[in-house]
């Protein structure tokens, strides 16, 4: 036998699981309350031509302190040193960096000050072994780096292979 249920009765269930349907909607999915934390996702991987900027500023760095110790290079190292702060640029243009300016007389307070040899002959050794270096380092990287930046990082490798010849 069947009870006839009220209208009163019918109405006041829908409204209790309308309510919780609509509490739920508002939570939103996700786990229960026994789950625990909520997983995060992974940060993406830096950006590889960041590593390549950071280079750049060293070797910047490496210039200016070069120029401070031994004053008397300054007209020869002065369009290297250009050309790299104009390599600083390209790379903070490619990241999509806002243009950090590059003091004409010293680097960022942010990239330490490399040891420069005591003679002007072993400072410009030293330079040219970094310039080699940089130039292997962003041949490699353009090798590897999409199709947009490869001739930015390849002009820059030539550039530098220059550099180490103009040293010698």
């Amino acid at each position: 036998m069947s009870v006839p249920l009220s209208r009163r009765a019918v109405l006041g269930a829908l409204a209790a699981s309308a309510a919780g349907l609509l509490a739920g909607c508002r939570a939103g999915p996700g786990p229960g309350p026994d789950a625990g934390p909520t997983p995060t996702r992974p940060s993406p991987p830096p950006d590889p031509q960041a590593a390549d900027l950071a280079a750049e500023r060293r070797l910047l760095a490496a210039y200016d302190a070069t120029v401070r110790r031994h004053p008397t290079l300054r007209p020869r190292l002065a369009p290297l040193r250009a050309d790299h702060a104009a390599h600083v640029a390209a790379l903070e243009a490619i990241l999509g960096l806002t243009p950090s300016p590059v003091p004409t007389g010293g680097t960022a307070p942010t990239v330490p000050a490399p040891a420069v040899p005591g003679t002007p002959a072993g400072a410009l050794a030293a330079l040219r072994a970094a310039e080699r270096g940089a130039a292997a380092a962003r041949t490699a990287a353009c090798l590897t780096a999409a199709a947009d930046r490869a001739p930015v990082l390849a002009s820059i490798a030539a550039c530098e292979a220059t550099h180490e010849v103009l040293l010698g």
